[in-house]
């Protein structure tokens, strides 16, 4: 797979491990045309996948909303720019993420001092559940984390994170209205 490229040995080693079966350990990446989430040995398809790094240099955010595949980013002529994250919960102490961007990789940690201003935001959704982790460097608790299974919560936290992301990205604003007038005129023909 061409988004899984160019791993670092401590990448490899969590892959290696999250292939076995390690539910702890979660790889989610996108280019804004291509998706992959994976949590432990399961291939999971979102219905929703938003992968948004943003430093003071730049901000990027890929995925999909249904069909509708995103890739924006703040720099001009960058197509198809993966974002890459393992989530590594193994250490109860503390959760790590091995990060890829821009090509370079990194690795953020709560209990890191700041060095660059990071914040990362993953959201997935699909039938089943919707996670949203946020880590922002410059906050004392940098790792937030909230996971709902419950059919009732599930429009509530995607509602949570659409709106954050689409105040650091504007134009995901419009392709969510886009969509939501395309649903009214399907449920619209349903009906005739």
């Amino acid at each position: 797979m061409a988004l899984v490229n160019e791993l670092t040995k401590a990448e490899e080693k969590l892959i290696e491990k999250m292939t076995e079966g390690n539910s702890n350990i979660q790889l989610l990446a996108s280019d804004g045309v291509n998706s992959f989430v994976c949590i432990g040995d399961k291939r999971i398809d979102p219905i929703v996948l938003l992968l948004c790094h943003i430093t003071p240099s730049g901000k990027v955010c890929n995925g999909n909303i249904g069909s509708r595949k995103i890739a924006l980013s703040n720099e001009q002529n960058i197509t198809n720019h993966e974002v890459r994250i393992i989530v590594d919960r193994r250490d109860s102490d503390g959760k790590r993420f091995y990060c890829y961007s821009k090509e370079a990789a990194f690795v953020l940690k709560d209990e890191d001092e700041e060095n660059e201003k990071n914040l990362l935001i993953a959201y997935i959704e699909n039938q089943s559940f919707a996670q949203l982790t946020i880590f922002n460097s410059t906050l004392q608790g940098k790792i937030s984390e909230i996971i709902v299974r419950k059919e009732s919560l599930l429009k509530d936290l995607r509602n949570n994170a659409f709106t954050l992301v689409t105040t650091l990205f504007p134009a995901i604003h419009n392709l969510l209205l886009e969509d939501e007038d395309a649903e009214i005129c399907k449920i619209k023909m349903l009906k005739e």
